[in-house]
This record gives C-alpha cells, structure tokens and sequence, in this order.
C-alpha cells in the first residue's frame, strides 16, 4: 500500500542540510511529510514529484539564504497553480528586506508565510507542524494577502492556528498485550514511554481481548 503523506516539501537542494532536521521534527510531531531523500524511489523524478504535489494535502515552500533555485521554482509555480494549500516558510538568515521588496513569486504563495528562526527550537517547530495541520485538514488559510498584495507586516502575527485543530504532535498509541497479560502489566513501559519527548501527550489506549484464545469468535 502506498504511503499517505501529510506534506509535500518543497526546498532549494543547497539548503537540504537545513531541511534534515525539520523533516525529522515533523515526523517526530505525527505528521508524514514527502521528503526526496527519502520517498524519492525510482521512475522519473519530475513525475514522481508532480504526482507528490497534486496528491498531497498541503506543500510546505522553503525560501532561505540560497534563494530559488530551477525546480524548486517550478514545483512551487506548479503548487501555486493547481491551488494547492501551501505553507510558505522562510528558512533562518534569509534576507525579509530583499523578499518583501523583490521576490514576486514568494509574495504570490497566498498563505501568510512563516518565519523559521531555528531548525533546533520547539516552540517553533511546534507553531511550525501546526500550521500544516490547519493548511492540510482544517479551514483555508487566514485572509488578508491578496496573491500580487503585500505581505503582512509583522512576522509574529502570520501564524493563526485554525480554531479547534489538533495539538501538533498529539497521537494515538494502541498497545496489544500478550493474551496472558493486562494493560496494567504494562504500566512501568508506558510511563518511562511517556516521558519521551516525541511521545508526550500521547493517547495510550489498550486492545482488549473480546475471545479467549481457542475462541472462534473475533478478537
């Protein structure tokens, strides 16, 4: 079966080291994004990422201190034509001054975009995984930037979670005890588990046996 994505992210290939971590963080907060490095597997690679970006439910566009490159352009272009949602998202050290003045195609993503400080702080990158949830699931992106209009004035107040969406980094954990076993067995795991920074606030919820084991009922 084919992998359900969350994301589709889209960077300038020198600014891929910047990428690695957020990636990591992403998927450490319970989102599944399509990242090259790793779901770029065969058959022809404007094809399989083209395919990405119309299948995906959001694009997240990185802009950072490389500026654009040929591809990259071309699948945020192509995102922005097919009326993707997208995140824009400018990467640390990329120059506001420079983008808000000349970059035309930056000033078109029609979402406000979000300012990255650090690829290493949590706060961040929890605002960060947020407004994917809300561009992907929730309701349509916050009004007020018209595609040729300027960007909003104060980068700390382009980030406006969808009212009611989930916590990033909220997930369900099913545990299956053995048949001889109880979820209180295994109440020692869960609680070191539950300390584990990509596991905090996590819904721990047991399988309970419905048959014994010689049943010919279902579980």
């Amino acid at each position: 079966m084919q992998p359900t994505y969350d994301v589709h992210l889209i960077f300038n290939n020198q600014e891929r080291e910047l990428i690695k971590p957020i990636d990591t963080a992403l998927c450490a907060r319970g989102l599944n994004p399509w990242f090259d490095d790793r779901d770029l597997v065969g058959g022809d690679v404007k094809e399989v990422e083209e395919r990405s970006i119309r299948s995906t439910p959001a694009c997240a566009v990185f802009l950072g201190p490389k500026a654009w490159s040929k591809f990259h352009s071309r699948y945020a272009r192509m995102a922005l034509e097919l009326g993707r949602p997208i995140v824009p998202i400018l990467l640390p050290n990329c120059p506001i001054e420079s983008i808000e003045a000349e970059d035309q195609l930056f000033r078109r993503l029609t979402s406000p975009w979000f300012q990255l400080r650090s690829v290493e702080d949590a706060t961040e990158l929890n605002k960060l995984a947020q407004r994917i949830v809300d561009a992907a699931y929730e309701s349509p992106a916050p009004s007020g930037q018209h595609p040729d209009g300027p960007m909003p004035p104060n980068p700390e107040e382009r980030f406006s979670p969808a009212k009611g969406a989930i916590a990033a980094g909220r997930r369900l954990i099913v545990f299956v005890p053995a048949r001889s076993q109880t979820p209180e067995d295994w109440q020692s795991l869960r609680e070191r588990l539950s300390g584990e920074p990509a596991l905090v606030d996590s819904v721990w919820h047991p399988h309970l046996y419905a048959a014994d084991a010689w049943s010919s009922d279902g579980m």
